[in-house]
């Protein structure tokens, strides 16, 4: 008998989370960020109404306390106008020119409703600018920039949110899908967040949707095991905070007023 399982993409995503201890937090990292915690029982009372986060069924039992954020989104729809310029821009240039900005120079604040839709991102991202008397991002490593740090200042922005609600701090984050690719990225959330990131693997649905199964069939005996399988099968990159608090708290400080 064929027992087959087809799980959702954050579903799956998650089974797929390669973390060794329980309080993880996780981003499903994509056009989209999900961002949460894998708890136990539903957390749900007015202050996680408030605060736009979600319960959902989780493998074995577990509940995915999580927000749906932007990811990836404003980075493509960016390199897409480029494109549409003339300027067929890799995503490897694009982050080494925004390795060369100046940083913390312009911030937005990625969930505004303005960047939800197709477009000239780039011209969306210097109006937002303009609208909060910042410094106008102008070059392609400018624009990169400031959606990485915004991006990264977002996810210290919904750790925060995660541990006053849970009551409870995080130990690490551990991003999946094809936004570990982004090592940029991840050393900026590492940074912002002051937590160490383990990136990978890239191919999580899939993978997860292959744990279930396995699950299933009882080839692995536990989602413990299963996150120790995929560990075990894939490399996985670290990222440790630097220590340049100072900065990352004083962009945050100004990120937290454009929210």
């Amino acid at each position: 008998m064929l027992l087959l399982l087809i799980v959702n993409y954050a579903f799956g995503a998650v089974i797929a989370v390669p973390a060794k201890t329980e309080d993880f937090i996780y981003i499903s990292s994509g056009t989209w960020s999900l961002m949460g915690m894998e708890i136990p029982e539903p957390l749900i009372n007015d202050a996680t109404r408030t605060a736009n986060f979600t319960n959902e069924g989780g493998a074995k039992g577990t509940i995915r306390f999580l927000k749906n954020i932007m990811g990836l989104w404003i980075i493509q729809e960016s390199r897409r106008q480029w494109k549409r310029e003339g300027k067929d821009y890799s995503y490897a240039f694009m982050e080494e020119e925004a390795k060369k900005a100046a940083p913390f120079r312009s911030l937005i604040n990625p969930d505004d409703a303005s960047f939800n839709t197709p477009g000239n991102m780039p011209e969306k991202i210097r109006e937002f600018c303009r609208k909060t008397k910042q410094p106008v991002p102008e070059t392609v490593g400018e624009v990169v920039r400031c959606i990485y740090e915004s991006l990264a200042l977002k996810y210290r922005y919904t750790v925060e949110g995660i541990q006053a609600l849970r009551g409870k701090k995080a130990t690490a984050i551990n991003v999946v899908g094809g936004g570990t690719k982004d090592k940029f990225l991840s050393q900026m959330t590492a940074d912002a967040c002051n937590l160490p990131v383990y990136a990978g693997p890239e191919e999580a649905t899939a993978i997860g949707n292959l744990m279930m199964q396995c699950m299933a069939v009882g080839a692995v005996s536990s989602l413990a095991e299963a996150r120790e399988v995929v560990s075990n099968s894939f490399e996985l990159k670290f990222y440790a905070p630097t220590a340049e608090r100072a900065a990352w708290d004083e962009a945050y400080g100004r990120f937290c007023t454009l929210q």
